[in-house]
């Protein structure tokens, strides 16, 4: 399992506490060593501490009940759960804006959030995909080594490319929901040289939410807010 952590790997594997186990010549006491070797599962010896053998079916079973939800839950936390909140600020900022300026109150919010966005798209970051490419499929090759359906940690995995791209990400959406890492880098790098405008239409009228819409909408008051979305970054 990728990107694990000593405090992860306790969780993972409390369920083996006081067993003993045994991989080739060497018995493995630490969690994060035995998170290196799980791909290999089937060829550890697990004991009790009387000696005896323990079925390795149950045990594999309770592991993978485990899961670690610290991302999915630090993006609710930091940046879906207060959107609906920042926005509302915003749409009341603007409308009600004399001279076109605004308070930059929330500027770090967004630009954290839209930076993230950037990155946790299913293109992702393009000078990301870009170097990921040139390495994994000019040089690496390893777009070339298949991965087998039973072996997938997803479905869309089917080569080491991918699997490894996909890992890779997991890692940086971490450190950059605990404030390090190449897209906090990124986001800071933004902070610091970008501003926001936010463009407002002088009638109702239709727009895209993005630039590959499922849908569109059509505000019926004059003035229509369309920045959210459809934002300028200068």
């Amino acid at each position: 399992m990728p990107i694990v952590t000593q405090e992860d790997a306790d969780k993972i594997f409390a369920c083996l506490k006081d067993l003993e186990f045994h991989y080739g010549e060497a018995v493995v006491s630490d969690n994060l060593e035995l998170n290196k070797i799980y791909y290999d599962f089937d060829n550890w010896t697990i004991q009790r501490k009387d000696g005896s053998v323990v079925s390795k079916k149950k045990l594999k079973a309770e592991i993978e009940k485990v899961k670690i939800r610290d991302i999915e839950e630090l993006w609710s936390s930091k940046y879906e759960d207060a959107w609906r909140t920042v926005r509302s600020e915003l749409e009341n900022l603007i409308f009600n804006s004399a001279d076109g300026i605004i308070p930059n109150a929330n500027k770090e919010y967004l630009m954290k959030f839209y930076t993230a966005l950037d990155w946790r798209s299913i293109k992702s970051n393009m000078q990301f995909n870009d170097a990921w490419e040139w390495l994994c499929k000019e040089v690496l090759c390893l777009d070339e080594i298949d991965i087998p359906e039973e072996e997938r940690g997803l479905p869309i995995l089917d080569n080491a490319a991918e699997e490894m791209k996909h890992n890779l990400l997991l890692k940086f959406y971490r450190q950059y929901l605990n404030d390090s890492g190449v897209i906090y880098t990124h986001a800071m790098a933004n902070l610091s040289n970008i501003s926001f405008h936010f463009p407002v239409a002088d009638e109702p009228e239709t727009f895209n939410t993005s630039d590959n819409p499922l849908a569109s909408l059509q505000y019926s008051t004059v003035r229509v807010f369309k920045g959210f979305y459809n934002l300028c970054l200068l």
